[in-house]
Formats: C-alpha cells, sequence, structure tokens
C-alpha cells in the first residue's frame, strides 16, 4: 500500500476544485443575498470587527451540497474519512487593523480530537467565491508560536 500524502510543512494546500461557473456564481448568489453578524476583532475578546462578518450556513442549499463533494473529492487523498460539516459565509470588507492569526480550534478540542485520531487534527477549508480574493496565510497559529497548529486547505 503505498503512503498516504500529507500537507506540506507550511501546514496548508491551495486546490483548484475545477467548479464550474455556474455552480460558484450560484455561490456567490446565495452569499449575497445573507445576512452577516461581525465577528469578534480577537480570539477571546468581547469586541466584535464590523468590517469582518460571517454567516453560519444552518440549511445548506443544492450549491453548499455541491462545494462539499468537490472538498471531499480533493481531500479523499489527505483524510478519507474528513466529513466537512459546518458551513460558513464570510465577508471581509476594506480598512480596519490587520488582525492577529487566527486559530479557531481550542486546544482543548485539539487535544481531544489527537486523542481520537493520533496525528490529525481539525482542518478549515476556505473557497474563494469572487476573483482577487487575497487571503494570508501564516505558519503560526500566534505571532509568539513557530509552528502550524491548524491545517488550511485552500480552495480556488
Amino acid at each position: 500500500m503505498a503512503p498516504k500524502p500529507t500537507l506540506p510543512a507550511c501546514g496548508y494546500i491551495v486546490a483548484d476544485l475545477g467548479l464550474p461557473v455556474a455552480m460558484v456564481d450560484e455561490l456567490l448568489s446565495e452569499a449575497k443575498g445573507r445576512t452577516y453578524e461581525p465577528v469578534f476583532k480577537t480570539v477571546g475578546g468581547d469586541e466584535d470587527d464590523g468590517l469582518r462578518q460571517q454567516l453560519r450556513v444552518s440549511r445548506r442549499s443544492a450549491a453548499i451540497a455541491n462545494l462539499r463533494n468537490a472538498i471531499c473529492d480533493i481531500t479523499a487523498c489527505l483524510g478519507p474519512a474528513w466529513n466537512p460539516t459546518v458551513f460558513s459565509f464570510m465577508l471581509s470588507l476594506s480598512g480596519g487593523d490587520e488582525q492577529e492569526p487566527r486559530q479557531d480550534y481550542p486546544n482543548e478540542v485539539i487535544a481531544t480530537a489527537a486523542k481520537k485520531k493520533a496525528g490529525r487534527i481539525p482542518a478549515s477549508t476556505i473557497f474563494a467565491l469572487e476573483e482577487g480574493t487575497i487571503l494570508g496565510c501564516s505558519l503560526a497559529a500566534s505571532r509568539h508560536e513557530a509552528t502550524p497548529r491548524l491545517a488550511n486547505f485552500v480552495f480556488l
């Protein structure tokens, strides 16, 4: 049996899902038709950042289901049991202060996941709906840490 591919040392990959333009347009239309809430300015903080907003998707549309299937097709070689379950639309407006690197998973969640699936950690995917989207990826979970704590799959 051939060894399973792993993420590069940086902790993320960039992949093209090859989605049809009509599907991306459907996702973008759905995203634009939603109402967003500001997200926290600092991880664990009480202050929201009105320039960065998010909406958790409670009901999956056909477009979201198709996106999930396309993501699973790409990630199957890295972790066939990985099952994306939570979807959110995010909106980042121009301006505002530069934010600290984000770490979405608290240490206790990572520890629990590590016990259940040795060598694996929770992962996030980011799918850019609009051309020209710029996303910064950091090798550290915070400015004080030197190793990645969160695997990211970035899809274009």
